[in-house]
């Protein structure tokens, strides 16, 4: 089956990279993984989108391309709605036109994060930020235009590539002897292998009768257990020490919202219930501290 995988220089992108060199190596040989970054396939423009999915033909296509600068988004509006609406609805209609199915990456930002208890798919949204609003109307979007679809909602990501919450721990872990890092948002960290690892599960249940399946929708897919930021940082250095990253873990103060100021409102929950995946795809939550170790083993950052 042949599957086609946007944003490839990206967190999640990089992980099907990998899956796809792989493939070419001999070592995995189920699907014919095609990978596009930006310059390749820019998923605002329809006309390219178009040209690139009728030229591969795919039978799946994994959406990993975003606009993710939080921040820069509440300054940057129109690019963070052209790459995180106008994308996935040019690639929704482009694989409507040829009969494909689209997995897209969605975010917990979706959700306003003033809950006490964990979302699910079925809560009502309300995006506090305008990269969340820009998260929820690609959802709404795909939905509108394509029944084949699966979007996931995820949390937190680390990976081996790009910029995440784990790299810069890391980096000034060893620059200093104290942080001050946030103790009252809460959420699953998620690695990015993970996601990949979920999205393949998915596809290899889908793919086996497509025309048939009946589990299109919204899942949620995030990091188990559920910590806070600060819980996040000092398991991190805690890791790090033991896997020799880092010779010393610093003090790491655990302060409030109100202490850290930021451009883009940060959910204060962003706990996702992932019993849905679980029940529809038989796919557990990610174990971020095994996930973690895994990657502080191998990644050279």
């Amino acid at each position: 089956m042949k599957i086609l995988i946007t944003g490839a220089n990206g967190q999640v992108g990089y992980e099907f990279v990998k899956i796809a060199n792989a493939m070419v190596a001999g070592s995995i040989s189920q699907h014919d993984i095609v990978c596009f970054d930006r310059a390749g396939l820019d998923i605002t423009h329809p006309k390219q989108v178009d040209a690139v999915i009728v030229k591969e033909m795919p039978k799946i296509v994994i959406n990993c391309a975003a606009y993710t600068a939080v921040d820069k988004a509440q300054i940057d509006k129109n690019t963070a709605f052209a790459i995180n609406e106008a994308g996935p609805r040019h690639l929704a209609l482009a694989c409507k036109a040829i009969g494909a199915v689209l997995i897209h990456i969605s975010s917990d930002y979706v959700f306003s994060g003033d809950k006490k208890e964990p979302y699910s798919e079925t809560d009502s949204t309300g995006p506090g930020s305008v990269y969340g609003a820009s998260k929820l109307a690609g959802e709404i979007a795909i939905a509108d235009v394509l029944e084949q679809h699966i979007i996931l909602r995820t949390a937190w990501v680390f990976g081996e590539h790009g910029n995440n919450f784990v790299k810069t721990m890391l980096r000034l872990g060893s620059e200093r002897d104290a942080l001050d890092v946030v103790g009252d948002q809460y959420g699953g960290p998620t690695s990015a292998k993970g996601i990949v690892d979920c999205c393949m599960a998915i596809v290899h249940q889908i793919s086996v009768d497509i025309q048939h399946e009946d589990r299109w929708g919204t899942y949620h897919f995030s990091g188990s257990p559920y910590t806070s930021w600060h819980g996040f940082a000092e398991a991190i250095f805690r890791q790090a020490v033991d896997n020799e990253r880092i010779t010393k873990a610093p003090k790491v103060n655990c302060i409030n919202t109100e202490q850290f100021p930021t451009a883009a409102k940060r959910p204060s929950n962003s706990q996702l219930n992932c019993k849905k995946l679980l029940y529809s795809f038989h796919i557990y939550p990610d174990n971020w501290p095994i996930a973690l170790d895994h990657f502080l083993r191998s990644s050279s950052l």
